[in-house]
């Protein structure tokens, strides 16, 4: 067995980011950024008004007090998308609405709340401080700011970015073709169960952790425990996938073909075992064809929860970096544990846990069904409790490092 954190490390050393395809915008929520984005023009563009209100010269409401309000005639509106053509005449005002550019004579906008407005004319009950209420141009970047980096995932405000500088098409890299094969002889689809299967839950809970990605391109093949079937299905996803998952099979009984039929077709083990609990039987390996092409095999346990969460602390980085991401790694921090546990010493246990805010900070509650078949108490938590592989108690009250799970 391998520590987890070499584990992780050997994953990532071996994945790098796909090519670069250039898409719409309209489809590339989700995407990761293939290159640096810079401004193309200053935000705001122009200098405009933040609210609804009237525009002044400052000298014009000095003195001004709601005993003595200052009276100005409105020269005309400016609504959100046009131009004022020609200057403010002196001791005027000009009503403008949110976004309307400001004429160069206006140093201040007064928010039409504060204003009394009637017959033309606008009365103001207080003075005006240059700049007020008005959005100058550049104010947020000038032209070649950096906006965004490579590696940031496309989120609807980033996409909004790019809207804003009249993108309408982004370099993203490209997505993994996965084939995901469930083995075993026990599984059955929905709809009729024979007296010694159970309905199959790893093919659909990963193929749903997949497309949480936002991976599109997934095809799912079901497979007997039987060395031929293994083998060919695992030879028709080497030739389909980028990367290639598969539930169970993977152990030490009489019927754990994987490993040596995806050595059979040419495959190249890098580790297999890892002293995490659940999910110490994960393998890890690497296929490359006569054209250079490589495709990665993540053999995951069969046992439900030891197969999601393999796939969430092995498998997930490594798509994340095959799609370009920067950050790989789950959200992180600390937590106070409600309730002491104990495990044997050797291997790092990830605990599922509810986390929660509370008056006193963060507290975590460890869910008591931690046995890898128990899928009830996974899909409760909304964190894992990373119990360190050399620790055998963690008492109550005690700061615990905790791992946000992302789906």
């Amino acid at each position: 067995m391998i520590p987890f954190s070499e584990a992780l490390d050997e994953v990532l050393a071996r994945v790098a980011a796909m090519e670069r395809e250039d898409v719409a915008l309209g489809s590339a929520l989700g995407r990761f950024l293939a290159s640096n984005v810079k401004a193309l023009s200053a935000m705001p563009r122009f200098d405009n008004s933040s609210v609804d209100g009237f525009g002044v010269r400052v000298s014009d409401l000095e003195g001004a007090s709601s005993e003595h309000p200052v009276r100005l005639p409105v020269a005309g509106t400016v609504p959100a998308g046009s131009l004022w053509n020609g200057s403010l005449p002196p001791r005027a005002a000009l009503k403008l609405m949110t976004g309307a550019p400001v004429p160069p004579e206006v140093e201040a906008v007064v928010m039409r709340e504060d204003v009394d407005e009637a017959s033309g004319a606008a009365a103001f009950r207080g003075p005006a401080e240059h700049g007020q209420n008005i959005r100058r141009r550049g104010g947020e970047y000038g032209v070649g700011a950096l906006l965004l980096r490579e590696g940031t995932k496309l989120t609807p405000p980033a996409v909004a970015v790019l809207a804003s500088q009249g993108m309408a098409r982004v370099s993203v890299h490209g997505r993994p073709r996965v084939q995901l094969v469930v083995t075993g002889s026990e599984l059955a689809l929905q709809g009729g169960l024979a007296a010694a299967q159970i309905y199959d839950s790893n093919g659909w809970g990963l193929e749903a952790a997949i497309r949480c990605l936002g991976i599109e391109d997934v095809r799912v093949t079901t497979c007997r425990d039987d060395p031929g079937e293994v083998r060919s299905a695992l030879a028709a996803a080497i030739e389909e996938g980028d990367v290639v998952i598969t539930s169970g099979g993977v152990s030490v009984g009489d019927f754990d073909f994987v490993p040596s039929a995806f050595e059979s077709l040419g495959g190249r083990r890098r580790f297999w075992r890892v002293a995490i609990k659940p999910g110490k039987p994960n393998y890890f390996g690497e296929w490359e064809g006569a054209s250079g092409r490589r495709t990665f095999l993540f053999g995951l346990p069969g046992n439900p929860v030891g197969a999601l969460l393999s796939f969430e602390r092995l498998v997930r980085p490594a798509l994340l970096k095959l799609m370009g991401a920067r950050e790989l790694r789950p959200a992180a921090l600390q937590a106070r544990l409600t309730q002491a546990i104990h495990k044997a010493g050797g291997r790092l246990e990830f605990v599922r846990g509810i986390l929660a805010n509370t008056a006193e900070g963060a507290e975590v509650e460890p869910i008591a069904a931690r046995e890898s078949h128990m899928l009830v108490g996974l899909a409760s938590a909304n964190c894992l409790i990373a119990f360190p592989r050399d620790a055998t108690r963690l008492e109550a009250g005690s700061l615990v490092d905790v791992e946000l799970l992302a789906w």
